[in-house]
């Protein structure tokens, strides 16, 4: 598996990037993960099915190449199916990531956000004027030299600041 390179630059005199990763790493709505997290329950919300069925009207486009598989699936394959194969030159958003163990689907996709921007995982490119967020999530067992893709993704700044807002919009 080649891993995408993540090292170009990145800024907390970013507001935007501020705003993102205190989101998603702080105050993720995914429980158990982040002492500061304020879940989707706290946030107001029946439950996650519905912030998704809200992430789908906000942002449609995004789940034109959304796709949370089961473990024993490979993301690579998926990526390869639907004509990605690189860190892409010509970005467009798709979210191909793996179902976390006891989380759902909505969990698992913020979780990888999550994961990709604690752990460095992730790139900052401009591209026509917008800005693309480039996400890698991976797992390395300790002891183990192969490692697990859990997801790739590229969102645009302005997606991952509209499900900011959706999911901040009961409180």
């Amino acid at each position: 598996m080649n891993s995408w390179i993540c090292n170009n630059e990145y800024s907390f005199n970013n507001d935007n990037f501020c705003k993102i990763f205190d989101f998603y790493v702080l105050k993720t709505p995914v429980s158990n993960v982040s002492h500061r997290g304020i879940t989707f329950k706290k946030r107001k919300f029946r439950d996650a099915n519905e912030v998704l069925n809200n992430m789908k009207k906000a942002v449609p486009e995004l789940f034109l190449v959304y796709d949370c598989i089961n473990e024993n699936e490979s993301i690579i394959e998926k990526l390869k199916m639907n004509g990605i194969f690189n860190h892409l030159e010509n970005p467009f958003e798709y979210a191909i990531f793996k179902k976390q163990n006891k989380l759902g689907k909505t969990e698992s996709f913020f979780y990888c956000i999550r994961c990709a921007l604690a752990h460095g995982s992730f790139c900052i490119h401009e591209y026509k004027k917008e800005i693309f967020y480039y996400f890698e999530n991976i797992y390395k067992e300790k002891g183990k030299h192969s490692c697990t893709l859990n997801a790739r993704m590229i969102l645009k700044e302005q997606t991952l600041l509209k499900i900011i807002d959706l999911c901040n919009s009961k409180m």
